[in-house]
């Protein structure tokens, strides 16, 4: 399996490095602008968060596919932030996971 997490490039939170947890690790800390690819056999959960003032995201999986493109961009809110995460496979489009802010 092959999970392919794109930042998108955004002055909004440029300084905020996104912390990504697969399967309750932190596995990497994507920069703005940055793509991070994870290979591993199994993945039992997905979580997206940066610090306490930005709302961690759980992202719903599904271990069916082969390949996924999480796009991830912050989201502006008036007390708290939060994030966005666009799942695709095969250039379809699987989900768009917001935390309400």
């Amino acid at each position: 399996m092959k999970i392919t997490f794109v930042r998108k490039k955004s002055l909004y939170g440029f300084a905020v490095k996104m912390k990504i947890w697969i399967n309750g690790e932190v596995v990497y800390k994507l920069k703005n602008g940055e793509t991070y690819v994870y290979k591993s056999e199994q993945v039992k959960s997905i979580r997206v968060g940066s610090h306490a003032l930005i709302k961690s995201l759980d992202i719903p999986f599904v271990n069916a596919q082969e390949e996924l493109e999480i796009k991830l961009n912050f989201n502006l809110g008036l007390i708290m932030s939060g994030i966005t995460a666009v799942v695709s496979a095969n250039q379809t489009i699987l989900g768009v996971y917001q935390d309400r802010i």
